[in-house]
């Protein structure tokens, strides 16, 4: 089945959001500053990612390793102390973002998003 121009943007979008947190963090995990290899070196997201409304968000995301990524998981209520703990701004701001009702993301504000990821990509890359 043909993807739709919504599913497109989401694929570009991940794809991108991803790019730009590995450079922003240096491909460094940032719970056990571990330098993992490419494919062990995870976008991680402190709240879920099913939330369009955070998903993209990149102070809602950072690089993890394999490792600490399945700790993350297994241990949730540590992990969000230890994000508190580390990025109390970023930790004050998610809560804030989480709070607000989640709306439907129109195709074009999607489309606006994906275009802000690839400047900043670009910037990093300098």
């Amino acid at each position: 089945m043909a993807k739709t121009e919504r599913q497109k943007i989401v694929a570009k979008l991940d794809k991108t959001t991803a790019q730009v947190i590995k450079l922003r963090d240096d491909y460094t995990c940032q719970r056990c500053s571990g330098k993992p290899k490419p494919q062990g070196c995870h976008w991680a997201h402190i709240y879920s990612r099913t939330s369009h409304k955070m998903r993209w968000d990149l102070l809602n995301s950072l690089v993890l390793c394999n490792g600490c990524h399945r700790f993350w998981h297994a241990n949730p209520i540590d992990a969000e102390n230890w994000f508190r703990d580390k990025f109390p701004v970023r930790y004050g701001y998610l809560q804030l973002v989480r709070r607000q009702p989640t709306k439907h993301i129109p195709l074009p504000v999607l489309s606006e998003w994906l275009e802000v990821l690839k400047r900043k990509l670009v910037e990093l890359k300098e």
